[in-house]
């Protein structure tokens, strides 16, 4: 499915962000703390967590939603991390995820209630649009 190849490539463009890396830092296990949502990932602050929230797919065309949880230990680191989010996957002009030419845009931000007490959580939404298959 196209649209969970996009996810991977967005993921993977996240992660080769050298100021995304530096502000996340490494989780126990030496990686960059970026986990698909429900996955078995240790708890670890500051991290990103996706989903593939919606998505439609047309003949030639389709739309998806991928939205990024950031969590942290406080609202600055929060916001940096939000601000790398945007830097990465916000664009005017078409790109290319998974050989899928895309146009990406940030759509929404909304502060999420956290379990834990002093852990910040924003859910930040990117609208991924196809504009041709390959």
């Amino acid at each position: 499915m196209k649209w969970q190849a996009v996810t991977v490539a967005a993921v993977a463009a996240l992660g080769a962000d050298s100021a995304l890396t530096t502000a996340l830092g490494t989780d126990g296990d030496g990686d960059v703390p970026i986990y698909p949502e429900g996955a078995n990932a240790p708890v670890f602050y500051p991290s990103v967590r996706y989903r593939l929230v919606s998505y439609n797919e047309y003949e030639m065309q389709g739309r998806a939603v991928l939205q990024f949880d950031v969590l942290t230990r406080g609202e600055t680191k929060n916001r940096t991390i939000q601000l790398r989010l945007y830097a990465v996957l916000h664009s005017e002009t078409r790109r290319q995820f998974a050989s899928v030419d895309c146009e990406t845009r940030f759509d929404d931000m909304r502060k999420i209630s956290h379990d834990e007490s002093g852990i910040v959580r924003y859910a930040m939404d990117f609208v991924f649009e196809a504009t041709r298959d390959r």
